[in-house]
């Protein structure tokens, strides 16, 4: 599976723009808004690229823009409700980095392919792999949509574990 690259960018009102890499790893992203927006990498079993800043100018091509992916931490914890409190069917955790624009612009589009997502089991239990480094908020959101509980500032370190998060 090749990478994916991701600009944002509200050119024609779609938001973000992405594209797949080739073998090599070489990409091409069209129809990016002038001035300037945020790249980005992902691909299953890597955290996502630190965010590189472009400036754009009109029918300017930028080359030799390098994104590097790399290794993420892992996050596993248990979702605790008050006494009695059942958790609706097919509830999910969403890890997102603190600080991420990209969240406030994508919240009506739903889950974007680089964010982490982990269904929670029947014993409440979650479990997200490859999660960026550095603080993560975590949303706890049941099926229909909607947002029981957010964990804010959980810090992630590559190739470590986070354990015992509760929410």
């Amino acid at each position: 599976e090749q990478a994916r690259v991701g600009a944002d960018s509200w050119l024609d009102g779609y938001g973000y723009r992405w594209a797949v890499t080739d073998p090599d790893g070489r990409f091409e992203l069209s129809r990016i808004r002038p001035g300037r927006t945020s790249l980005r990498a992902w691909k299953a079993g890597y955290a996502w690229s630190e965010p590189v800043e472009v400036t754009l100018t009109p029918e300017a091509t930028k080359e030799g823009v390098t994104l590097a992916l790399r290794t993420g931490g892992s996050v596993e914890g248990r979702v605790v409700r008050e006494e009695g409190a059942t958790l609706a069917e097919d509830a999910f955790v969403w890890a997102i980095p603190a600080g991420d624009r990209l969240w406030s612009r994508h919240s009506d589009y739903g889950v974007p392919a680089m964010h982490r997502v982990a269904l929670v089991d029947e014993q409440g239990r979650f479990g997200l792999t490859q999660v960026t480094p550095g603080e993560n908020h975590l949303f706890l959101i049941d099926a229909s949509g909607k947002l029981l509980d957010v964990k804010r500032n959980v810090a992630v370190t590559a190739g470590e574990d986070v354990w015992a998060v509760s929410l």
